[in-house]
């Protein structure tokens, strides 16, 4: 028999992140790492993407919005140089081109 644990997962809070027309948006948590934002941002600009703004949520969180329509390839190149916990949002793809 599989019993079930009846420890209460910590609810993590996390912004509530809005798609932009024309940004795409990394949200970065660095908790638990020995990463820093400084290293993220570097990462990001070798990939080719302007960053036009980062927000500070929380000491270790850190929401980057991006000068790019997707930042599937940027989340990727971050997550092979040790950055795993992130969420991200590409800008709405426009479907009447």
């Amino acid at each position: 028999m599989v019993r079930a644990s009846k420890r209460k997962l910590k609810k993590e809070y996390y912004p509530d992140v809005k798609a932009e027309k024309d940004t795409a948006q990394l949200l970065i948590n660095l908790t638990g790492f020995s990463k820093t934002i400084e290293e993220a941002k570097k990462i990001i600009e070798e990939s080719g993407a302007h960053i036009i703004e980062t927000k500070y949520i929380s000491p270790n969180l850190f929401l980057i919005i991006l000068d790019v329509l997707d930042m599937r390839n940027i989340a990727l190149k971050l997550m092979e140089n040790g950055f795993s916990v992130i969420k991200g949002i590409n800008a709405p793809f426009n479907k009447e081109k």
